[in-house]
């Protein structure tokens, strides 16, 4: 999704902002966090339409501590960006619980070192099984390591993404004959990628450094646009030229998209369905304020299955659907599951639609994570689930995500978090420090 713009650059820490530094000249990271959270979402006139109207107020109860300089080794702004974002979704709880409980909105810390790990918690799990076994995210780095898991999490992966490094290199950023750069991605099928740059689809005799040089020297044969080209238009896989943040505002597709904030609402008039709460479960309450509410989702991989995994960490009973017939990432399962019911539908079958549909008729929010129009053909866009409810007398939220956004050229392109990191925000500078 096209997202606005951040607090760019390092500032003195001083601003009457909530979050400790340690003096004028230093960088800290809580208070850069709060600044972001201000100034960069809640401040933003690109969010501030679509926030409650009391959001803004409660970033005053959220305060932050932590490391002043980052734990983890990377060069954008990533602790200050995950934790700004957990202090939103704090603030947005906060007015929940004052209109839907009655309860005073509570005062929040959140640890910058902690929310940093929050979207590396998928390679951070491990598995205690009867007190038998312990098995973790490296356990997939070996054939006997996924068979163990294999009992517990079906392979989902039909294509063998993860197969080798070689693989796995099909996906990282390389500089193009033209002195740009481009991101290249294997997705979930690493063969059309290879091929789109005369490679062959597997080498098990090449280590990772190799496999890199041999990828990147490949890309180097085509100028940027060339393999833009080649990835989406021929090969129809994942890939764009890594824009600087000027190049991406100055495109059609930045232009059809500068008025886009962290996410859009559209409102759906049906006279009979009247503004309501979700119905009330047994455990319904302030301290799990989410409790009742009914979530459907079909969507794999990270982005969707996490927005699904923090509905279902404040109490929402969330049905995740995925399918043998859907290549996935069996290793982001475990953690990414959490929470959640799970059902495997193949929708190609008229039966297994029809228990979608039985599904949706009392669900309370459909979410989904596939590109524009990949639902319709099985009923499941939103106009069919919105008619699957339109009887009732409650209405229902259709939540969907996509790399390129719901405006533009680019919208119909494969992509993934990372395409959409490297279309609209890189810095080629950086590039050149940590790519090859």
């Amino acid at each position: 999704m096209s997202g606005a713009d951040g607090v760019d650059g390092l500032t003195n820490g001083s601003g009457g902002v909530n979050g400790h530094h340690n003096g004028p000249s230093e960088y800290s990271i809580p208070h850069e966090t709060a600044k972001i959270l201000r100034e960069g979402i809640l401040e933003n006139p690109l969010n501030e339409r679509v926030l409650p109207r009391d959001a803004k107020k409660h970033a005053d109860l959220i305060t932050y501590e932590g490391s002043d300089l980052p734990t983890l080794p990377i060069n954008w702004r990533f602790a200050e960006s995950v934790s700004a974002l957990k202090g939103l979704e704090a603030a947005v709880v906060n007015v929940l619980l004052e209109r839907k409980y009655n309860v005073p909105a509570a005062k929040v810390t959140i640890n910058t070192d902690h929310a940093q790990l929050f979207v590396m918690s998928a390679l951070l799990w491990q598995l205690d099984v009867e007190g038998k076994q312990s098995l973790s995210a490296s356990s997939f780095s070996s054939a006997e390591g996924r068979k163990q898991l294999e009992q517990y999490f079906p392979d989902a992966d039909l294509h063998g993404a993860n197969s080798s490094t070689y693989v796995g290199a099909a996906t990282s950023i390389y500089k193009t004959k033209d002195d740009r750069y481009f991101h290249l991605h294997g997705s979930m099928d690493a063969r059309p990628t290879l091929r789109s740059v005369g490679l062959p689809e597997q080498n098990t005799q090449v280590d990772y450094d190799e496999a890199v040089k041999i990828i990147g020297d490949a890309v180097n044969q085509y100028t940027a646009e060339e393999i833009q080209d080649i990835a989406t238009n021929q090969y129809k896989q994942a890939g764009t030229i890594a824009y600087s943040t000027e190049e991406y505002k100055a495109s059609e597709h930045g232009k059809d998209n500068e008025h886009i904030g962290l996410f859009e609402i559209r409102h759906q008039t049906y006279p009979a369905q009247k503004p309501s709460w979700w119905p009330d479960s047994p455990l319904t309450s302030a301290k799990r304020p989410l409790a009742g509410l009914k979530v459907v989702e079909l969507t794999r991989v990270i982005a969707g299955p996490a927005v699904g995994r923090g509905l279902a960490e404040l109490g929402a009973s969330v049905m995740r659907i995925t399918s043998k017939t859907v290549t996935d990432m069996s290793i982001l399962h475990i953690d990414l599951n959490h929470g959640k019911w799970n059902a495997d539908l193949n929708l190609r079958e008229e039966a297994d639609r029809e228990k979608l549909r039985e599904l949706v008729r009392d669900a309370d929010v459909f979410l989904q994570g596939y590109r524009p129009h990949v639902l319709d053909k099985y009923g499941f866009g939103e106009e069919g689930v919105l008619d699957l409810v339109k009887d009732r007398e409650r209405g229902i939220i259709y939540a969907r995500e996509n790399c390129y956004g719901w405006l533009g050229p680019w919208v119909e392109r494969t992509g993934w978090q990372q395409i959409s990191d490297a279309v609209s925000r890189c810095l080629l500078h950086r590039l050149q420090q940590c790519c090859c």
